[in-house]
């Protein structure tokens, strides 16, 4: 019995884990997408920024 209770805490800690560590990649590469969004377009407009950036979260939801 006490099994299957440990197992569960497991499987719920297992999947919490990999919900913050997507959470923290994501947020890491988003932010390193949006500095380099913002290198590439210093001066370019911001028509070239937001195709950038439509990149970056759409990447981020692939993920």
């Amino acid at each position: 019995m006490w099994e299957n209770i440990a197992q569960l805490n497991k499987e719920g800690i297992k999947g919490q884990l990999k919900k913050l560590v997507r959470g923290g990649i994501e947020k890491t590469f988003n932010e390193l997408l949006a500095a380099e969004a913002e290198k590439r377009t210093q001066g370019a407009g911001m028509s070239a920024m937001s195709g950038v950036r439509a990149t970056a979260t759409a990447t981020t939801i692939a993920i």
